[in-house]
């Protein structure tokens, strides 16, 4: 896995905003999701200082560790989360490829054969995006990155299949680049 490009960080916290949350509250009725995305940016890229923390008291720099503790948490259940969906959609794309690889023989109409391609590609397509968004958050898809790819060779790492997804990486914010992967 490539390592991270940290960000830099700027600006101070909004005490206010940080301090005006309920933890308690966050984990007794399961907001966490909103509750972090709203502070994101004062959690992650904000410039923490001592003399900014003896400022603000204990309590306030209690409140900020225990949300980002409950940041990381949430990043661990949204990881095994997208890990899951992941082998349901290689499990499905399995399924998809073994009914379009023997179309002919199962008596299986040229149609179907091209409906079934085309459900693996967007099957692939999904799992792709899923990879790409289960990699931003630090998860090693290259198991994952493997049994999607078409000839059942390894890829050496996740930019040359990300490179090779084409049409759909505009939407992803990736660049386009037609070799090696066949269309559906």
């Amino acid at each position: 896995m490539a390592a991270p490009r940290f960000r830099l960080r700027t600006g101070a916290p909004d005490w206010a905003k940080i301090t005006a949350v309920d933890v308690d509250d966050v984990l007794e009725t399961g907001s966490a999701g909103d509750v972090l995305s709203d502070l994101v940016d004062d959690l992650a890229f904000c410039k923490v200082v001592p003399p900014e923390l003896r400022k603000v008291g204990h309590d306030a720099s209690a409140t900020m560790v225990r949300l980002l503790q409950l940041a990381v948490e949430y990043l661990l259940h949204v990881q095994e989360a997208l890990g899951d969906e992941v082998v349901a959609k290689e499990s499905a794309l399995r399924e998809l490829a073994e009914d379009a690889a023997a179309p002919r023989a199962r008596g299986v109409s040229d149609a179907k054969r091209k409906a079934l391609a085309r459900q693996v590609g967007e099957f692939r397509d999904v799992a792709l995006g899923i990879a790409s968004a289960a990699r931003a958050a630090g998860v090693d898809t290259a198991k994952w990155l493997r049994s999607l790819q078409d000839d059942g060779g390894a890829y050496e790492d996740d930019s040359e299949v990300m490179g090779l997804y084409g049409a759909r990486a505009p939407r992803l914010g990736l660049r386009p680049v037609r070799q090696g992967l066949r269309e559906s």
